[in-house]
């Protein structure tokens, strides 16, 4: 018989704690519960945390106790050393700003990161400074502030213009947004100068590219660019497919060979889905696949590799 498990699965607060304090744990949701949440998400612009916390209160009747009506000040001794105009205030910063991302206000935190990232450049130089920068906009891209993560991305290719990443996830997120506005051939532009560095290590990077580079050639007129294009186009997509495992990849994989026949390359499209189905190792794609899905080419939360 196994023994009883009086250990607690969460860490209680201390008695000390301060008012509002909050404490992480991990939480497995079935997938289409998880979606449900994220739709939720984004119809109210509320992050899941708070969405958890909010019903959470309300599950254990203390609706007094939901991210809503926590305390909103943070701990006076942490804002003192917070203002210090020394290096030494980088940490309580910081930890202001993750207090302000855990609650939900990302574009407060994205601020105060900003504002650590200028004395980490005093202090460590501007390829750190960079590197905090970058990882400032990834967390303001997870929580779908695009266009605060795309100031970010380019205040971080300030400090250190060979910050690959920065330029790739940069390249992609204009990319993406782009396409979700209308194709915007000036974002197709500047997603192509950042993409075009980082094509040679990163094949998502090298698809992006070839895309932004397609819309750029046709609103240009130049045939020859935009057959290079398409061919980058194909090649990452080859890449892609080859030797596949996962259906998963799948369905992204056939968003962009659909998004070629809405392009007019139908043929291009037949290739490549005869391509797959000889290399791939994901269900065979068949010629009704090709049919639109409804869904959108890139969508804000198109992954990068």
């Amino acid at each position: 018989m196994g023994r009883e498990n009086n250990k607690p699965d969460v860490e209680m607060l201390r008695g000390d704690a301060d008012p509002g304090a909050l404490r992480n744990f991990s939480v497995r949701l079935p997938a289409d519960l998880y979606q449900e949440l994220a739709g939720l998400r984004d119809r109210t612009g509320e992050s899941m945390n708070k969405l958890i916390g909010d019903a959470v209160a309300v599950f254990v009747d203390r609706p007094d106790l939901a991210l809503t009506s926590a305390p909103s000040d943070i701990n006076a001794r942490i804002a003192q050393d917070a203002v210090r105009q020394s290096p030494a205030a980088i940490g309580p910063i910081k930890g202001i700003a993750k207090h302000a991302s855990n609650r939900g206000q990302m574009a407060l935190a994205s601020v105060l990161y900003a504002a650590a990232a200028r004395l980490i450049r005093e202090k460590d130089g501007s390829e750190t400074a960079s590197m905090e920068l970058a990882r400032s906009a990834m967390a303001a891209e997870q929580s779908r502030y695009f266009e605060l993560a795309v100031a970010l991305y380019e205040e971080a290719l300030q400090l250190n213009p060979n910050n690959l990443e920065a330029a790739n996830r940069l390249g992609q997120r204009l990319h993406h947004l782009a396409a979700s506005h209308g194709d915007d051939i000036e974002r197709y532009r500047r997603a192509a100068d950042q993409l075009a560095r980082v094509t040679f290590v990163d094949n998502h990077a090298k698809l992006f590219h070839g895309w932004s580079a397609l819309y750029v050639a046709r609103a240009e007129g130049d045939p020859y660019a935009e057959e290079r294009a398409v061919a980058e186009i194909e090649e990452a997509l080859k890449a892609w497919a080859f030797s596949q495992r996962a259906d998963d990849q799948r369905r992204s994989w056939l968003r962009h060979v659909q998004r070629l026949v809405r392009a007019g390359l139908g043929a291009r499209a037949e290739a490549l889905i005869e391509f797959a189905n000889s290399n791939a190792r994901w269900s065979p794609i068949e010629p009704a696949d090709l049919a639109p899905s409804g869904e959108p080419a890139d969508s804000a939360i198109e992954p990068s590799a």
